[in-house]
């Protein structure tokens, strides 16, 4: 693994002695190091610092060195290669001083040929720009992504970038570890507060190596030590710069310039060497090789150098105030005036490695990795050589320089060599270093291990090597991953080749040649493949963005019992602080932003990363991986809304699944409200739920919301992702992806300006969720045509439960009667809309024969003959009538009827026109005796001039809920006025036509949060419409409020009703008929008639209609009648 990648990567590994410096660095073979591949001397590994396992035999790493050369492939500079001005230099001043016999070119890991390397990944011949060491990109640097990584990818291995570890620790489960990391993906780092707290983490089921480079390696052993993590106390000590000296020699009289600009080919970072490893005494060896100034370096090196160039005060002077002129041209030189200034000509970079003392210590400050050395390590050899390389530059005729770094940090000591901080044991002990001679990590003092915890990288060598360790870091890690897996009974196949046969390269954007098993891989393939597909040659653009939301969560009764909703009055069980911290990376945007993803068909949608931190659920933060996002998403269930949800499971450390469900709802509420926009934006709801063996439940509820701080810091992470575009891609695709987001936002808050919607002739593409009728069903469904008895034809339609033929129940239950209101038909019990409707739920009780009545003012042709509601007793008596005839017997009746529908029933009754004797029971839905409107109706009814009379002066005698193409300019007209006409506030908004025609005549007749999508887009399929007439009497009964005042009903006809048993029923939320309407009725039959059966019952949350096409009425409502009809049943 390798840790702590991109924040190396950006600063500068330099050890400073006598000072303390927060730094990092990158492990070996990264993108930060030159390529040189040198063994390291058989006399330098058999010293006392070694473990005795490779002290007493150091040739046993030759093998693993050679493994390594045939990976890594090295080889020296090219002779029929361009001629190198820098790597000439060396060898002439080699030769000056009298070392010509020691140079020699390096063997080197770059590539001087395209093909394919042994790990069958297409590489480049270099380019010779001289900027290896910070990564050079023309495909010739032979890095770990190229030899090793590519190699463990193409054998089945997961790898995850911008991975930045912090501890490790055992696995509460028992077997393995548990690694902590940072992920610095998709800008999470700037939400600084809360990056190094909400860790991600993955589980090593037996096994992790350590490969984040000296530092790195030792940071993440000592903080998790810190963690509870032993170990030897020797963590972070005995740390090396492995002698390094980094130097110069300025003006030169050699065509030799190392501070880019360079007017000529560079060649690799390094070439040649002067290799001085031949002293009896092992710590008296010493390598210089020539090196180049990284490009990144090179405006801050070139100045000072200038500066320092001048071997006298006036010569540094003039340098100064030259320099400052020349670098504020671009730091350019014209070619004439290469040694204008005093002192500087060419410069040639000295790059040296020998020993030091291993007196460096790394500890934790402020949990940063802090590096100090407790004084000058072998100073006196260091300036042996630096006298050396003093007489090679006047060999030249050049000054020589010492590093600027040291000088300008008070320091001599540099180094990119940094080694130790988990050093190999000298004894086989915790008190002779932190890990064994195959980088295992002890757990202590003694000899003990944590099996499975391996360092492999330059934090186990013990001592510094006199020459570049690459080689020997790699020929270590070799060793140990085969000590490692022949300890626990494996075998590595090192000779399989990863070539394809055909291309004999590696198809990097195909599949991996094997693949590991892996559990839970439900979909991850396919999705996978298509982020695969979306990123590869040609790939599209796609966006991330990265979010925090905190808040509250609530635990339901010890985690066992199930709630609903999220409930701010602080009830049973505990609270808990929570905080969601989540990526998202949409891959294809133009898949993320179609209209498919936000109304609920399949696409690609955004995949989720993140954790979850609640301390009472987890004590470490929950892993989500996989998760799904989805932007403004069709709810079906509330028409005029869209939803963000969250949807994805979470792992804690200790191995349990927890599912996630949040939702942003952005409805109709926040329409001309920019105060309720954000709320609906930044607000979360959240339930917690945990499989089980018979269904989930759910643990906790609770609300999260984004802070304005955490908004800002989430706008600026959010970017384009892939696409190969460069970087106006990404610009373009961001603000693609803004305006969609823009556009979404405002198209419901600004709902009233927007598009009116018209019903179309097959509706508009709404499923519905009811089969059709008589398929797969246990019933059959009759049309009955009735004549009533003043002869007005109406309709009835019979469900006949076939159920019938099976053996009679033990007690007898009764037909049931649906009687619908005003410009309604069947269909308002009958709704196929709805997952559950009436009158499936009635058969599905046991209930064997089941009608509903369509009268003469319902939905139905007849109606526009201006027929009058009250009339339409007629009709129920006619209905009644039949049903005794259906069943053949003279039991009685039970009616369940609604509004007008109500009302009809009650008069035929009160007057004798339907006989009391045929019914077992009513429920009585909105209203019975007391139509009482609501206010708005009310208003409606009272106003000088009466709507209903003026309108039919206007337009007709027919008022049409469902608008057509024969509408006349003013019903048009009406339509465009109806946008501002919410009764309720603007939570009720909504576009529909229909909707807002029937609740202008009608008034809002449901809680728009009831009822599902596709029931309110196809109302124009369950209403008819109105005649004046029957709405003027309507208007009058509702002012009058009662059917026994200014009517010619004796007040004894109320007697009548003495021997039914009714229920009355209504939503505490009817605006069309008040509630107040079944209070009063109840209140009059109980002093009109004590001893007899009346019931009421105020459903809460529901208003007028819904209370029978609402999506919920069927667990709300429903059971309610039905116990009606039980106790009724029952006597």
């Amino acid at each position: 693994m390798e840790a702590n990648g991109q924040k190396q990567a950006m600063q500068l590994g330099c050890i400073i002695s006598s000072w303390d410096k927060t730094r990092m660095c990158l492990g070996g073979t990264s993108l930060l190091n030159a390529n040189v591949f040198l063994r390291a001397e058989r006399k330098v590994l058999s010293m006392d610092h070694w473990p005795p396992e490779i002290r007493n035999d150091p040739a046993c790493l030759e093998k693993y060195y050679q493994r390594a050369e045939s990976v890594l492939e090295p080889e020296p500079y090219p002779c029929d290669f361009p001629k190198l001005p820098k790597l000439g230099l060396l060898e002439k001043q080699a030769a000056a001083v009298g070392l010509e016999k020691k140079f020699y070119r390096v063997p080197q890991t770059t590539r001087f040929r395209d093909g394919p390397n042994r790990t069958g990944v297409e590489m480049k011949a270099s380019t010779l720009t001289g900027t290896d060491s910070t990564g050079v990109n023309d495909g010739s640097k032979s890095s770990t992504l190229v030899n090793y990584l590519s190699d463990a990818w193409n054998w089945g291995a997961e790898m995850f970038c911008e991975c930045e570890v912090r501890f490790i620790r055992k696995d509460i489960q028992g077997q393995g570890y548990t690694v902590f990391f940072a992920w610095r993906g998709s800008k999470r780092s700037r939400f600084r507060e809360y990056f190094y707290h909400d860790l991600m983490w993955v589980r090593a089921k037996r096994c992790v190596f350590l490969g984040a480079g000296s530092v790195g390696t030792a940071e993440i052993l000592l903080r998790s030590k810190q963690r509870g993590l032993s170990m030897s106390p020797r963590v972070g000590a005995g740390m090396s710069g492995n002698g390094d000296v980094l130097a110069f020699g300025c003006g030169i009289d050699h065509d030799a310039d190392l501070t880019p600009p360079h007017a000529n080919r560079t060649g690799p970072t390094v070439t040649g060497i002067i290799d001085c490893r031949d002293h009896p005494n092992p710590l008296d060896n010493f390598v210089i090789q020539e090196g180049a100034v990284p490009a990144p370096l090179a405006p801050i090196i070139r100045p000072v150098l200038r500066v320092r160039a001048g071997t006298t005060y006036f010569q540094r002077l003039y340098n100064s105030l030259v320099t400052l002129g020349t670098e504020s041209e671009g730091g350019k030189q014209p070619a004439g005036q290469r040694n204008g200034l005093m002192g500087t000509g060419q410069t040639q970079v000295y790059l040296v490695m020998c020993h030091d003392g291993n007196q460096g210590t790394l500890t934790l400050r402020d949990d940063k990795p802090s590096l100090k050395f407790l004084g000058p390590s072998r100073r006196e050899h260091v300036k042996n050589i630096e006298d050396l390389l003093a007489e090679a530059t006047r060999a030249v005729g050049g000054t020589f320089s010492d590093s600027p770094f040291g000088s300008a940090l008070h320091s001599q000591a540099v180094t990119v060599h940094p080694l130790g901080g988990a050093n190999m044991s000298r004894d086989g002990t915790g008190a002779g270093g932190v890990t064994n001679h195959i980088g295992q990590v002890f757990a202590g003092n003694g000899s003990d291990i944590h099996e499975g915890l391996v360092c492999l990288d330059g934090s186990i060598v013990p001592s510094s090597l006199g020459v570049n360790p690459f080689a020997t870091i790699t020929a270590l890690a070799e060793r140990a991953v085969e000590e490692v897996a022949t300890e626990m009974g494996m075998c590595i196949d090192y000779e399989t080749q990863n070539a394809h046969p055909a291309t004999g390269t590696l198809d990097l954007f195909g599949a991996p040649a094997r693949r590991v098993p892996r559990l839970h891989d439900s979909g991850y393939n396919s999705v996978l493949k298509s982020v695969v597909q979306a990123q590869g040659p040609g790939g599209k653009a796609g966006v991330e963005f990265t979010e925090i939301m905190e808040g509250e969560i609530q635990f339901c009764g010890g985690w066992g019992e199930e709630t609903t909703g999220y409930d701010d009055g602080r009830g049973k069980g505990a609270w808990s602080e929570a905080r969601l911290f989540v990526s998202a990376k949409g891959w294809d945007v133009e898949s993320l932003l179609s209209r498919n993803n936000y109304e609920g068909t399949d696409t690609i949608s955004p995949t989720i990363t993140g954790t979850f931190t609640s301390p009472l659920l987890s004590p470490d933060p929950l892993l989500i991986h996989r998760g799904s996002i989805r932007l403004f998403a069709h709810d079906p269930r509330t028409p005029n809304t869209k939803n963000f949800i969250y949807d994805f499971p979470m792992l804690t450390t200790s191995g349990e699944t927890i599912h996630f469900h949040g939702t942003k709802t952005v409805d109709p509420s926040i329409s001309l409200s920019p105060l309720n926009t954000w709320k609906a934006l930044s607000t979360l709801q959240v339930t917690l739920t945990r499989a089980s063996i018979s269904s989930d439940t759910t643990i906790a509820t609770g609300k999260l919301g984004i802070g304005v701080k955490n908004f800002a810091t989430e706008l600026g992470t959010l970017g384009g992702v892939g696409g190969g575009g460069g970087i106006f891609e990404k610009i373009k695709v961001s603000t693609r992806f803004l305006g969609f987001f823009a556009k979404e936002t405002a198209e419901m808050m600004f709902l009233p300006f927007g598009g009116l919607e018209y019903p179309t002739a097959t509706g508009r593409g709404e499923e519905t969720t009811g089969k059709p009728l008589n398929q797969g069903r246990e019933y059959e469904e009759i049309t009955i045509d009735l004549i009533a008895e003043d002869g007005v034809k109406t309709v009835m339609k019979y469900w006949k439960n076939n159920s019938m033929l099976s053996p009679a129940p033990t007690r007898q239950k009764p037909s049931i009667l649906f009687i619908p209101g005003l410009s309604m038909d069947h269909l308002m019990f009958m709704t196929p809309t709805i997952e559950h409707n009436a009158v499936e739920f009635f058969l599905s009780q046991g209930y064997s024969n089941v009608f509903c009545l369509t009268h003469r003012v319902g939905k139905t042709m007849i109606a526009q003959d201006g027929h009058l509601p009250l009339d339409a007793r007629y009709d129920v008596k006619a209905a009644l009538k039949e049903i005794r005839q259906v069943q053949r017997s003279n039991e009685k009746i039970y009616v369940i009827s609604h509004c007008i529908g109500s009302l009809a029933t009650a008069t035929g009754l009160l007057d004798g026109t339907i006989p009391a004797e045929w019914i077992a029971g009513i429920t009585a839905s909105a209203i019975f005796l007391h139509p009482i409107f609501g206010k708005i109706n009310r208003i409606k009814a009272s106003l000088p001039i009466s709507p209903a009379k003026l309108y039919g002066s206007l337009v007709g005698g027919w008022y049409d809920c469902v608008s057509g193409s024969e509408d006349k300019w003013i019903q048009r007209a009406l339509d465009q006025a109806l946008r501002f006409y919410p009764v309720g506030g603007w939570g009720e908004a909504c576009k529909d036509v229909c909707c807002k025609r029937c609740e202008l005549v009608f008034g809002r007749l449901f809680s728009h949060r009831n009822i599902n999508s596709s029931t309110h887009t196809n109302l124009s399929d369950f209403f008819g419409g109105i005649s004046i007439p029957a709405l003027q009497q309507t208007m009058e009964l509702g002012l009058r409020g009662s059917l026994l005042s200014n009517s010619p009903l004796d007040k004894n006809d109320i007697q009548r009703l003495g021997p039914i048993p009714i229920q009355l029923i209504s939503g505490d939320e009817n605006v069309v008929f008040d509630p107040e309407s079944t209070r009063k009725s109840e209140e009059v039959l109980r002093r009109r008639i004590p001893g007899g059966r009346w019931e009421r019952t105020v459903v809460k949350g529901y208003g007028h209609l819904d209370l029978w096409m609402g999506r919920e009425a069927w667990r709300d409502v429903w059971p309610r009648v039905i116990g009606h009809v039980e106790r009724v049943t029952r006597g």
